[in-house]
């Protein structure tokens, strides 16, 4: 094996025609003995330096890493996380039961579900899909209605 070569993840690929607009590259080093010399002495200097000073590297990682504020902070990360998919859903659950209310005043007025669909800007499938709801309700409540149109 040569002192270093450059390895391209496509190179792996079966259909060599395809040209990917992502390119993986890597270099390999040969860490051999008797290769790369300057690389070798110069891992000879970082292993000297991490041996004289081993006490105080350790200390220090010791010192700077506290795996109880780790895994805190990612709670806290899980939580704001989880948090915010919450938000999101409520307000996606609100548009949902704003839309079959505004549907729902439609329907009592007995207009066609395209009529409806022209006027409120939505597709005819999702109005059928209210209709439907609201005919399996059989009342104004807008949480049951949301609730049969989620299961349809």
């Amino acid at each position: 094996m040569p002192e270093e070569k450059t390895l391209r993840l496509s190179d792996a690929f079966e259909n060599k025609e395809h040209r990917s607009d992502v390119v993986l590259a890597v270099k390999v080093l040969n860490i051999n003995h008797g290769h790369n010399a300057e690389l070798m002495k110069q891992c000879k200097i970082l292993e000297e330096f991490l041996r004289k000073y081993r006490s105080e590297v350790l200390g220090m990682l010791l010192e700077e890493f506290d795996v109880k504020k780790y895994e805190r902070s990612l709670r806290e990360e899980g939580v704001e996380i989880v948090r915010e998919e919450g938000i999101e859903f409520g307000r996606a659950e609100g548009r949902d039961q704003t839309l079959i209310q505004q549907v729902y005043r439609k329907y009592v007025k007995n207009l066609m579900v395209e009529e409806t669909a022209e006027m409120l800007e939505v597709d005819e499938e999702t109005i059928r899909k209210i209709y439907s709801a609201i005919k399996t309700v059989g009342t104004d409540d807008v949480e049951e209605i949301y609730k049969q149109y989620v299961k349809m």
